[in-house]
């Protein structure tokens, strides 16, 4: 319970003291070093002798109280005025620290030493590791700059620093940075005082998640000008077929969503979260022993290694019909290349689109002509704007791959409504 408890209270700190973890844009007296590997900066009150707490204040943004437990050492800061000493630029590496990548610009400190260089920077002090500099440049003097004319200050472009890039998988991409959450929750992406997006890890593309230098600039608010007094005449009646129109969309919407809530309690309950067919979505035609006994053989010649009887099983199946498509699924996994080839051009020339899963899972296909016909299958039972290329490397084909699950998953969800919204007129 103390190692749950003492996660809880670290993610408390974090997002408190988030401009110390994430850029050092705020420099304190004091330095608490965290067992976990994180440090925070500010006036460190030692009561562990007492109470086993460390108190650090954080500037104006308040108190945090820390157990002994998650404290590995305090290295007590310089309290001295900045020292008007050499002004340089110095740029670190990627990975160093919580700067990497950045320029950073000040005077150097008295208290800088072999290991750290301390500049004084406006609003305190920044610690970088020697280790991490990639280039120190001296810089002249600042001049005073000129007194400038009374006047209204240009304003500066508003910004806000990220970490963090994720790509989702109907192909837009989100930068912030990344606040820890277990593997059960979704994402949180703290996007600078804007606030934190909950992201669902299955709207997430795979590998879509990458740590990058970004920067996010602001638009500038618009000046609203007072709107001039409104007119005293009326607005013209709404005519009645359009009212009516009105009242039918928002029906539509309220019933839309509705459905969707029934049908996501319906798929939660459900073994399998994709199984959306409970909702009568197969009107699979009822076959005999005889005709489901002749499918069987015909997908077992498929994996034959005599040419003659897969051309022929191949030709026997697609003159069947959808109806051998939910019997493919052994034959579409076989270590055989041509026998997933044989499969997914039945998929293709009998154009149904339940054969859709097949095609989608051969996106990934290790053999080439497998992902090629997969694609040309799914042009002809799944049309739409995917980008995909089979000889593209293996990650970019799992992305296709995951917008096209989610394509098929709308279509079937679009199906499962108008299903379940008949079954309710029926009084099912």
């Amino acid at each position: 319970m103390r190692v749950v408890r003492s996660l809880l209270n670290l993610a408390c700190y974090a997002s408190v003291a988030g401009v110390i973890l994430h850029g050092g844009r705020i420099a304190f007296a004091d330095t608490v070093y965290l067992k976990n590997g994180f440090k925070l900066e500010g006036k460190v009150t030692d009561d562990r002798a007492r109470s086993g707490k460390v108190l650090v204040a954080v500037g104006d943004r308040g108190q945090m109280t820390l157990d002994q437990a998650d404290v590995e050492k305090i290295e007590a800061g310089a309290t001295a005025s900045p020292n008007q000493g050499e002004r340089v630029s110095v740029t670190m590496t990627k990975g160093a620290q919580y700067y990497g990548g950045q320029a950073l610009e000040g005077t150097v400190a008295p208290e800088s030493d072999d290991k750290t260089l301390v500049l004084n920077v406006p609003g305190g002090k920044v610690k970088l590791p020697r280790a991490g500099i990639e280039k120190m440049t001296k810089l002249d003097a600042v001049k005073p700059a000129p007194k400038a004319e009374a006047g209204p200050a240009a304003p500066k472009p508003r910004t806000i620093q990220t970490t963090h890039e994720i790509l989702l998988t109907n192909g837009n991409r989100l930068q912030g940075t990344i606040v820890p959450t277990p593997e059960t929750e979704p994402v949180k992406l703290q996007v600078g005082d804007l606030g934190v997006l909950n992201i669902r890890r299955d709207k997430i593309a795979r590998d879509g998640i990458k740590e990058t230098q970004g920067t996010l600039i602001l638009p500038e608010p618009v000046e609203v000008k007072p709107a001039a007094p409104p007119e005293t005449k009326a607005a013209p009646p709404i005519p009645p077929a359009e009212r009516e129109r009105i009242k039918q969309e928002l029906r539509d919407e309220i019933l839309r969503e509705l459905l969707d809530h029934m049908i996501d309690q319906k798929v939660q309950s459900a073994a399998s979260p994709l199984d959306l067919r409970s909702f009568g979505l197969a009107d699979q035609q009822q076959l005999t022993n005889d005709q489901l006994l002749e499918i069987q053989d015909q997908v077992r010649e498929l994996s034959r290694q005599r040419n003659q009887n897969r051309v022929r099983a191949e030709n026997h199946l697609k003159a069947i019909g959808s109806a051998v498509l939910p019997y493919l699924q052994p034959a579409a996994n076989h270590p055989f290349e041509l026998t997933r080839r044989a499969v997914q051009r039945i998929v293709r020339d009998i154009g149904s689109w339940r054969g859709a899963p097949l095609a989608i899972e051969a996106l990934a296909d290790p053999d080439q002509f497998v992902r090629e016909l997969a694609v040309e299958a799914l042009t002809v039972v799944l049309p739409s704007d995917v980008r995909y290329n089979p000889t593209w490397p293996e990650k970019d084909l799992l992305v296709a791959q995951d917008l096209y699950r989610s394509l098929w998953d709308q279509m079937l969800r679009e199906q499962a409504r108008e299903a379940l919204l008949q079954r309710l007129n029926q009084g099912g």
